[in-house]
């Protein structure tokens, strides 16, 4: 289940924690694990619990004091691992912009070229190489150029059609209305 885990997620976090004292030393197991808990929990100088992690200084220690009716110490484990999103700062880029207009006005641009000069004297590759340099150098003339913002854990499929829907879905399901959420989703 651990390996699966960081398999599938290999820039996360796995935190394992449990009583690892008679049953297997995980970092045996898990080279890459490392212990968090180096000294005894308990006034019988035992340590009870383990915690494992695969990135080391995940996580700051903070040893808290006994209860006044328990023999255990309280240890609080305060994350100081930084996702990747925090790591990675967003990049920017240029991207076509399709608009109505845009679009009107490259069928336009497609109307008027007399694609019969592409043949003259060329082969099918050659043909093929000329047209589609010829496509591109209209779309570049025609189509508007946008500057965006894209962050590290951005998917991209989630454009700016997609995601006006998932706020539309979120909201419908915090207000509880079916109705609206069924036809958000549709």
């Amino acid at each position: 289940m651990i390996s699966l885990q960081m398999n599938n997620n290999p820039e996360a976090a796995v935190i394992v924690a449990g009583d690892f004292n008679h049953i297997v030393k995980l970092k045996a197991v898990f080279p890459k694990f490392h212990r968090y808990i180096n000294f005894p929990t308990t006034r019988d100088n035992n340590t009870l619990d383990q915690v494992y992690c695969n990135i080391l200084q995940h996580t700051r220690m903070l040893q808290l004091h006994t209860w006044a009716c328990r023999t255990d110490i309280s240890v609080n484990l305060i994350p100081a691992y930084k996702p990747l999103t925090g790591r990675t700062r967003p990049t920017t880029r240029t991207v076509q912009v399709w608009t109505e207009e845009a679009s009107s006005a490259l069928q336009d641009c497609f109307e008027c070229t007399d694609w019969e000069v592409f043949k003259e004297g060329t082969d099918l590759d050659g043909y093929m190489s000329l047209v589609l340099s010829y496509l591109k150098f209209c779309t570049d003339a025609v189509l508007p150029m946008k500057t965006i913002k894209v962050f590290p854990n951005q998917k991209p499929w989630l454009d700016s059609t997609v995601k006006p829907l998932l706020k539309a879905c979120d909201a419908a399901y915090r207000s509880g209305d079916k109705l609206a959420m069924a036809y958000s989703i549709a």
